[in-house]
């Protein structure tokens, strides 16, 4: 069978309850997140100075850093 004659409906069945399951999740992640009181930090990082967000990336590279590394990043 061709392409343009398959039956792909199984597929897109699976496709969808796959995307479902996904959305039920992040769903529940959302809600579990409001009720812990986790906070939206974007308002936090757009007042941040250009030096300081340069320094808070050093820790997404690392957990501990020195002065030296802000010395060098800045």
């Amino acid at each position: 069978m061709g392409r343009a004659e398959a039956d792909i409906s199984t597929w897109i069945e699976y496709f969808c309850l796959g995307m479902a399951d996904s959305f039920e999740t992040v769903a529940k992640r959302t809600e579990e997140a409001a009720r812990s009181g986790v906070t939206d930090k974007h308002a936090q990082l757009r007042s941040m100075t250009a030096m300081q967000r340069k320094c808070l990336e050093l820790f997404e590279r690392s957990e501990t850093i020195a002065s030296r590394d802000i010395q060098d990043v800045l």
